[in-house]
């Protein structure tokens, strides 16, 4: 088992290393393959070509990173949660102490769901 979560944890690392990483060798792969199998060596040189192809692929990249962060993060942020049964239990047990409410049970009740593994 000790051997599978350190297995885990390396690629979780793979994981966040190439997405710092990934974008500069997409953009490069993108670069060279799009000048060389394009007219692009007859219309401008190498070095325009990348700067403004570079500055286009930066502006996209950072509207479709607001959009997610925007749209999907929270998302992927409440799934995460849902599987986080030590972390459901801990503010369960911070929303017993409060008076009772309606919210709060039914907050407490959602909770007890995520520490049954019920989703």
């Amino acid at each position: 088992m000790y051997f599978f979560n350190k297995l885990k944890r390396r690629y979780s690392d793979l994981r966040w290393g190439y997405s710092q990483v990934g974008v500069i060798i997409g953009l490069s792969n993108f670069l060279l393959l799009a000048y060389n199998f394009t007219n692009a060596k007859e219309l401008t040189s190498f070095p325009i070509f990348v700067s403004l192809t570079a500055v286009g692929f930066g502006l996209s990249l950072i509207l479709i990173g607001h959009v997610f962060k925007k749209q999907q993060m929270s998302t992927d942020h409440d799934i995460g949660f849902e599987h986080s049964p030590v972390i459901a239990k801990a503010y369960r047990l911070i929303l017993q102490q409060l008076p009772q409410t309606e919210e709060t049970m039914q907050f407490v009740k959602y909770l007890k769901k995520i520490e049954a593994r019920s989703f």
